[in-house]
């Protein structure tokens, strides 16, 4: 199937969709889970520490899992394919938990920045910055706005990989 240049395919878009969906859920998880961070930090930084680095690459092996979970259902629906899964995630598993960690982190970033370009934050100070950052949890056409660009960045990534992986087979 030819694809235009530029214009990610289907199934990228929809990888992208459904990792903005779990990037919420992940959101929620998150402000669950550093309160009680911050108060162990109190007390002992070194493990608040292993805590935060826990959380920073959550995303990797829940990914990994819900990937591996999916494939498997997948499998199992289908009756022709003979793929025989194990309990534990595999190799293809683990790298699109790693992927999707990269391109939530990329898509993030390049959001914000763009961002800043377009409408730099108004008070240059620490907390200026700081808000800037927060920005797409705020005003309903902003947080349209990082969404949409949000979305789409994530597409082009999903579509990278695929061209990438679908010139490796042929070589």
């Amino acid at each position: 199937m030819s694809t235009v240049p530029f214009v990610p395919r289907p199934a990228s878009w929809m990888s992208a969709v459904f990792l903005y969906l779990f990037m919420g859920l992940l959101g929620g998880f998150v402000a669950s889970v550093l309160p009680r961070l911050i108060e162990i930090g109190e007390e002992s930084p070194r493990l608040a520490a292993l805590g935060y680095l826990a959380l920073w690459t959550s995303p990797i092996p829940l990914v990994a899992i819900l990937h591996h979970g999916v494939h498997a259902f997948l499998d199992h629906a289908d009756r022709d394919t003979t793929v025989a899964r194990g309990l534990l995630p595999g190799v293809s598993s683990l790298w699109a938990g790693v992927y999707a960690w990269l391109v939530i982190f990329f898509a993030t970033t390049f959001m914000i920045f763009v961002w800043m370009i377009v409408s730099p934050p108004e008070d240059s100070s620490v907390m200026g910055l700081a808000r800037a950052f927060t920005w797409p949890f705020g005003e309903g056409v902003r947080a349209g706005v990082h969404t949409l660009g949000w979305v789409v960045v994530a597409a082009l990534l999903y579509d990278l990989d695929r061209a990438v992986k679908a010139r490796a087979a042929r070589e």
